[in-house]
């Protein structure tokens, strides 16, 4: 009895041969690997996405704290997409989501010259922008755009609670924590490819 790449058993052939398959391993994403590497990918591909939910968390509680988004966040996002990518089952368009994440950048960048966003939001909305890819790039942008109108409304009946020092403070476009916008749009697409 022999035991292939992929964990099935192999009846033995009369000639003692190894059949075909056997010790070959599979492929997964690219290349091929045996057994206990694909279970390790496996395992890492299926609770990538989590971790990503994790970094937006951190990045957004970061913003409503101090008014900042530390780089590392939108740094580990993007490094997590891709091993995510590099490990999946099937190929990925890394292509393709690195053209979205490009062209949010830009968007954003633009948005950032007029003081309308903030640096750590361009690159952590250009990082998340990796995750949404082609196929969910509309959403995170719908869901984000959304999610930032009603962070507006909330900052914005802050402000009629407040002294006229503090409205003039709260008023100004930088203090709005928007990575909790950019959040929002990015827990959408962690939610999708979970699969919740």
């Amino acid at each position: 009895m022999w035991v292939r790449g992929d964990g099935l058993a192999v009846p033995s052939s009369p000639t003692g041969r190894k059949p075909a398959g056997v010790g070959q391993g599979f492929s997964h994403g690219f290349g091929t690997r045996y057994a206990p590497m694909d279970l390790l990918l496996d395992t890492f591909h299926r609770f990538a996405p989590w971790a990503f939910v994790g970094f937006l968390i951190g990045a957004a509680w970061s913003d409503v704290r101090t008014y900042e988004i530390p780089n590392r966040f939108s740094l580990l996002i993007a490094l997590l997409y891709v091993a995510y990518a590099l490990t999946g089952p099937a190929p990925t368009e890394i292509v393709g989501a690195i053209i979205v994440s490009a062209a949010v950048f830009a968007v954003a960048a633009g948005l950032f010259a007029i003081d309308l966003m903030g640096g750590g939001d361009v690159k952590l909305m250009a990082a998340s922008a990796l995750w949404a890819g082609p196929e969910l790039a509309v959403p995170f942008v719908l869901a984000t755009a959304m999610a930032g109108g009603v962070l507006a409304l909330v900052v914005l009946a802050r402000i009629r609670t407040t002294t006229l020092a503090g409205r003039a403070v709260a008023a100004q476009g930088r203090d709005l924590p928007y990575g909790v916008a950019i959040a929002a749009g990015g827990l959408f697409v962690a939610g999708h490819l979970i699969g919740l």
